[in-house]
């Protein structure tokens, strides 16, 4: 008789790019990209970033750091803390709509 035994699985690490919370940031990111009108090109130019740096991120292909939010919060012309927000609501229903898009004054 084979000996069967289920193992937790670790969390994940904080730090990778396949961390929920990341992959809901750029989920997030991409999905107000699209909503505001702006293509990668024209995001990219409007924050002042190569368009494949920016590619590169909305591809999960490299890690978001708080300045580059900053920079895209303000791109985006939105308060970090609400797109932070709406990452958080969307990393923690797990699902869409992403709800109304509220912009700073």
């Amino acid at each position: 008789m084979m000996n069967l035994t289920l193992e937790t699985p670790a969390p994940p690490d904080p730090r990778s790019i396949w961390h929920p919370t990341h992959l809901a940031a750029i989920t997030v990111i991409t999905a107000t990209r699209r909503e505001l009108g702006f293509t990668q090109e024209s995001f990219a130019k409007k924050i002042k970033w190569p368009r494949t740096r920016y590619a590169k991120l909305e591809s999960y292909s490299r890690q978001l750091v708080i300045s580059e939010f900053v920079a895209i919060s303000a791109g985006f012309e939105i308060d970090p803390g609400l797109l932070l927000a709406r990452i958080l609501r969307w990393a923690t229903d797990g699902r869409g709509p992403l709800g109304r898009l509220i912009l700073a004054p």
